[in-house]
């Protein structure tokens, strides 16, 4: 009579110890506002609302008095057309919700093409042509509300394609379709194949820099956001561009984010990866419908690096110019807020600043649920 025990996979607290593979934490700078339904059960088209945005930053981009700019004698221009998304995000957090309570963003995220790729991967589940064309692992740490929709946080990915540590041409990763229940598996161990995450290792350390040290944490899948995403890049030269896109200033989302319990949800997708006729998706919860404005990152982070180096040499002249060009792209940055602000406005839409990120508000959807209160 041999019982077989079942380990559950865990973080454990030697993650912090440990060389970490992927991207380090890296500081997002971003606006987020909140557009309000008037019924909350209103459809709405979310490209209808992308052709207001593409309207209002084409406007805005002959209209409004821009700082960044004179700083580097150059002008902004938008891309020709908006970019489509679907993300599917798994989000985990442990028994004690001690994401949720630390504003910890802790997720397994697929990129799809779009949503109408996202329905017909669900309805043909094998067909190669229809699966996710990316998987990675990110974790949001150190969040900073800084008021007017406002915030600052620091993330970290772990990224299954060859252009990302600890993967390259001489090593490739797994390709799709990533199976859910084995690449869950290494998602909750923090550690792909023996080499830790950086988002793994972020959340942990921070979570002991908080003072919430334990030698185990077990993260749960807690909830599923399906989210439509257009994306539009406004252009600006300066010195500070790297990676394929060296121009990409600022990143302008739509997002509408379908919000479900994991557990009913990854029951879904299991039967549909069986193949079981009739499997019908859940009900949602509820739904966020946002606009984000962030700081594109490779800029943001090069200008933060040469701020440090002209500090370092005590270089009085140059740590004045960058602290001014800083301070230009934020204010282009407010300014774009309150170009798609006033369009919205005009159209009838109502938006606000948004508090808190898209796991803490579906977190706060999901307790005044009656599924969760039924627990």
């Amino acid at each position: 009579n041999v019982k077989v025990k079942k380990i559950k996979p865990t973080h454990t607290l030697s993650l912090i110890n440990k060389e970490a593979f992927g991207t380090p934490p890296r500081l997002e700078r971003e606006y987020k506002y909140s557009i309000i339904l008037k019924d909350k059960s209103e459809k709405i088209s979310l490209k209808k609302i992308g052709k207001i945005m593409q309207k209002a930053l084409k406007e805005g981009l002959k209209k409004a008095k821009w700082s960044a700019p004179l700083q580097v004698k150059s002008s902004y221009w938008a891309d020709e057309k908006v970019g489509e998304f679907l993300f599917r995000d798994i989000y985990f957090d442990t028994a004690d919700w001690l994401c949720f309570k630390n504003n910890i963003s802790y997720r397994y995220r697929n990129r799809f093409n779009n949503f109408s790729d996202y329905k017909k991967h669900l309805k043909y589940f094998w067909w190669p042509k229809y699966w996710p064309y990316r998987l990675e692992y990110q974790a949001k740490v150190n969040r900073e509300e800084l008021g007017r929709g406002y915030s600052t946080v620091e993330e970290a990915r772990f990224e299954f394609r060859k252009e990302s540590k600890p993967f390259s041409l001489s090593y490739l990763p797994p390709l799709p379709p990533w199976p859910i229940k084995e690449f869950i598996a290494y998602f909750q161990n923090g550690t792909y194949k023996g080499l830790a995450t950086y988002p793994a290792k972020s959340v942990i350390n921070y979570l002991v820099k908080k003072g919430i040290k334990r030698e185990q944490y077990e993260f749960n899948p807690s909830l599923v956001l399906i989210t439509e995403r257009l994306r539009q890049h406004l252009h600006l030269k300066t010195p500070w561009g790297s990676g394929p896109n060296p121009t990409q200033a600022f990143i302008i989302s739509l997002d509408k984010s379908n919000i479900y319990p994991a557990k009913y949800y990854l029951e879904y997708l299991h039967l549909k990866e069986l193949g079981v006729k009739g499997a019908r998706v859940p009900f949602p919860l509820g739904r966020l419908i946002e606009i984000e404005v962030e700081f594109e990152r490779n800029v943001s982070e090069n200008l933060d690096k040469e701020l440090l180096k002209a500090k370092a040499k005590g270089d009085i002249k140059r740590v004045e110019f960058l602290k001014k060009v800083i301070s230009a792209f934020k204010e282009d940055q407010e300014e774009i807020m309150k170009i798609l602000q006033s369009e919205f406005s005009k159209q009838g839409i109502k938006i606000v600043p948004a508090v808190g990120s898209k796991y803490k508000q579906a977190m706060k959807v999901y307790i005044n649920s009656p599924i969760f209160n039924a627990k």
